[in-house]
């Protein structure tokens, strides 16, 4: 039954842009694969989940903005075919790409361990900050982040980053997820101080 990593699998795939994609097979179905997923926008009709709102007074000036952004992870099909077409490569006759599994993880009734993060930061420093949230566990692992309160200096730096303002700063999205992975063989060594063993003897043997 697929859905466990073969650790000892893991591959990379560069695209034609220059991109790399790590890559693992199946413990138990070598012909299944994964392609590490990466960050993108969720969509709605064709249209980024990336909500934008600022208030102002009756004179127009600026009171305060909040902001809503909706992320997923994602491989595009050109990705997992041009891994399909490396494995075939390699001797797989028939490769399938499936999402990678990730799990649900309880970590003893304290705060979900499974966090995706927003940080960003303009290029004066003087924006920065960073918001997390769960993601839906579930699918493409879709994210939707809240800021709200967000200062004049904010609300003009997501302008002009989201706007494709290329010199704005910088913006990221992380996931921390949990994927069940099995190791190759290991070989361990074990190695006994008889000397120690015979010094604590030695010493102690005569202790009520």
């Amino acid at each position: 039954m697929a859905g466990i990593l073969d650790a000892a699998s893991q591959s990379a795939y560069t695209d034609p842009d220059g991109g790399e994609w790590t890559y693992y097979r199946d413990h138990d179905d070598p012909s299944v694969f994964y392609v590490m997923p990466v960050p993108a926008f969720s969509t709605q009709s064709g249209v980024p989940q990336f909500h934008l709102t600022e208030y102002v007074d009756a004179k127009g000036s600026f009171l305060s903005a909040q902001l809503q952004l909706a992320t997923l992870l994602g491989v595009p099909d050109t990705v997992a075919r041009g891994v399909a077409g490396a494995l075939r490569q390699q001797g797989v006759a028939a490769p399938r790409a499936q999402a990678m599994p990730f799990i649900d993880v309880e970590d003893g009734g304290a705060a979900d361990p499974n966090r995706a993060f927003l940080s960003y930061a303009d290029a004066g420093g003087t924006v920065s900050r960073s918001v997390q949230t769960v993601p839906s566990l579930g699918g493409s692992q879709t994210a939707v982040f809240h800021v709200d309160d967000l200062a004049e200096g904010e609300a003009r730096f997501l302008r002009a980053y989201f706007g494709g303002d290329p010199n704005a700063g910088r913006a990221q999205v992380v996931y921390r997820l949990t994927a069940w992975a099995r190791l190759g063989p290991l070989t361990a060594r074990v190695r006994f101080d008889a000397r120690a063993a015979y010094d604590y003897q030695r010493t102690y043997r005569w202790v009520r």
